[in-house]
């Protein structure tokens, strides 16, 4: 019997299977409960775990209360700033959730409000295009899926203006846009061992430009306005009419040949974090101001979306390896990707959600992605970093990360900024806001290594919170 049970636990290691791992969970549901019982024989050796508890508990209001801050300068960074941007659209706040499951070229977003919202209205965040709507999902709590200017079926009419243009300029060319350029056979491509995604161009393509002779200027999104007697264009691409798509280029192709694209202002692949649905202004009277921002509340400081729970022991016997495991589990709402947190500081995320228990892969654990923020003094709005990867800790005990910078820092200084790291949009289960540490980040493109300053005393504690699901049909995410 011992040698069944033997052989079935290492094919299940081996090639998991979904219904068996449940069952097994229920089985073994009475050994896991015991840490619990004995936890008051473990009390007297816990001084070292109080004091830290204590000791990061003290600083917690102030850490949350900059998390918050920084979240909220985030949405107003959201926000359009040109003036003409403003004029007759409603705005409504949106938080990116998760790349599409099927396509990098959209994402699903979770308004503040879907009320007046339809397929085809356009998304943005500051004054820059991102795409446009193309299906609503009310039983996902107030989700859309919009499908973004880099799809290779995505075309929108645009201009192009002086770069010191403003939104009502008159341009000097029209062009479409949409889908990616190709890359140039001149431009240097990373080896295959680093990352498929160096290989993917960062521009627009530019179709049918009229005139042909342009070369250099602002991309800007203009669409015409359909009317009763016809028109063309969608219903609803003009709102969009005025916001940046990037700058134009034109690089050479040999033969006297000319290639124009776009080089945008956003990284669409990761970096979009806060974004903004436009919609036109209700006539019907029902707001005190059409215009008006519809933004939702900070999530991740709400209390109700948080399990504080225990930690029972370390997951992992390999030194490389870092998790622990929680006397909570899906009986309480936990599930696999949830954030795992003390106050606002993530620790880790949880990999596995049995009944009773679960089992979490710390912030140091090699492999792990998050999406991050940095917070530089200097600047009021948070810079999205997009996608990192964890690779474990240094020498000096710090958190290693590679990190790819699409779009270079720049600045007119030398040396790398000091900056904050915080959790941004697009993990599922993962709020955003919840800080990480402190780092130096490079200031060119390319791929780098980041050394990350965490507060050790997260290495010690015996309770965690664990964000947990929202009920379904609940108005939380």
């Amino acid at each position: 019997m011992y040698l069944v049970a033997l052989l079935g636990t290492t094919a299940l290691a081996l090639k998991p299977f979904a219904p068996a791992e449940r069952v097994l969970d229920a089985l073994l549901l009475p050994t896991r409960i015991l840490p619990e019982l004995a936890a008051p024989l473990h009390w007297p050796r816990s001084s070292s775990v109080r004091a830290a508890q204590a000791s990061l508990a003290g600083a917690e209001e102030s850490a949350r209360g900059r998390a918050a801050a920084w979240l909220e300068q985030g949405r107003r960074a959201s926000l359009p700033t040109e003036p003409g941007l403003l004029v007759g659209r409603r705005r409504i706040h949106g938080e990116v959730v998760r790349r599409g499951a099927s396509s990098l070229d959209r994402i699903d977003v979770r308004l503040s409000s879907l009320r007046g919202i339809e397929p085809g209205m356009p998304v943005v965040t500051g004054d820059a295009y991102v795409g446009r709507v193309v299906a609503l999902h009310p039983e996902r709590h107030g989700e859309v899926t919009v499908d973004l200017v880099t799809g290779a079926d995505f075309f929108v009419g645009a201009r192009l203006v002086d770069s010191s243009a403003t939104a009502g300029t008159e341009g000097l060319a029209r062009m479409v846009v949409g889908g990616l350029a190709p890359r140039l056979t001149s431009e240097a491509v990373a080896p295959r061992s680093e990352s498929w995604r160096h290989q993917v161009t960062h521009h627009l393509a530019v179709h049918n430009p009229s005139p042909r002779n342009v070369s250099a200027g602002e991309v800007r999104v203009d669409e015409p306005r359909p009317t009763e007697l016809g028109g063309f264009g969608d219903r609803w691409s003009w709102l969009a009419n005025g916001f940046r798509l990037g700058r134009l280029e034109a690089a050479g192709v040999g033969a006297g040949r000319r290639l124009l694209r776009v080089r945008p202002e956003l990284d669409y692949h990761s970096g979009l974090h806060q974004v903004i649905a436009l919609a036109p202004i209700d006539e019907s009277g029902g707001e005190d101001d059409p215009t008006a921002d519809v933004r939702a509340p900070l999530w991740a400081f709400d209390p109700l979306r948080w399990l504080t729970t225990r930690v029972l022991a370390p997951t992992s016997l390999s030194p490389r390896r870092a998790g622990l495991r929680l006397a909570a589990g899906r009986w309480s709402g936990i599930r696999e990707g949830a954030a795992v947190a003390f106050g606002a500081r993530l620790v880790g995320v949880v990999e596995h959600a049995g009944w009773a228990t679960a089992e979490v892969r710390l912030l140091t654990d090699p492999g792990l992605n998050l999406t991050l923020l940095a917070h530089l003094a200097d600047e009021p709005a948070p810079r999205p970093l997009g996608e990192v990867v964890v690779l474990g800790r240094n020498a000096a005990g710090a958190l290693r990360l590679r990190w790819e910078a699409r779009l270079p820092l720049g600045g007119a200084a030398a040396g790398p900024l000091e900056a904050e790291l915080s959790t941004g949009s697009g993990r599922p289960g993962v709020p955003a806001g919840l800080l990480v540490g402190t780092t130096l980040l490079p200031r060119g493109g390319g791929v780098h290594e980041l050394a990350v300053e965490l507060d050790p005393r997260a290495a010690h504690l015996s309770h965690l919170k664990v964000w947990r699901r929202a009920p379904e049909g609940g108005a939380t995410p």
